[in-house]
């Protein structure tokens, strides 16, 4: 079974997102914010990180780039934003040049979250 970690500050869109997964046999662990998120890396290794942009504390480009530079993780990256709507594009565009692997403009439908993450998951 493959685990993924969703870092997401909003509690309906993580809760929605763990409960399609779930449904596609996936283990999913939650954190509400970049730093919750480096905690559970710290005892668990996902097959795939989903990260929502823009979070109080650490956002998600803080986190991508503490990821891919301090850690120097190959883990592939989800990011997901739906940051004002206008501005989400740019903040995917920038999760993207640092190291996400794929962008969600939300809102997404469920179908096109679980082919993103077979295709990543399934390169593993």
């Amino acid at each position: 079974m493959k685990n993924i970690l969703v870092i997401e500050d909003d509690q309906l869109v993580s809760a929605a997102i763990k409960r399609v997964l779930t449904k596609q046999n996936y283990e999913v662990v939650l954190a509400a914010n970049g730093f919750e998120g480096v905690k559970v890396l710290e005892h668990e290794t996902p097959d795939l990180i989903i990260t929502d942009i823009l979070m109080p504390g650490m956002d998600g480009i803080q986190f991508i780039l503490k990821l891919r530079n301090e850690n120097n993780s190959v883990v592939p990256i989800i990011a997901i934003s739906g940051g004002g709507r206008e501005s989400a594009q740019g903040y995917l565009e920038s999760a993207e040049v640092l190291g996400a692997d794929m962008t969600l403009k939300k809102p997404f439908t469920d179908e096109v979250l679980i082919k993103e993450v077979k295709l990543l998951t399934e390169r593993i």
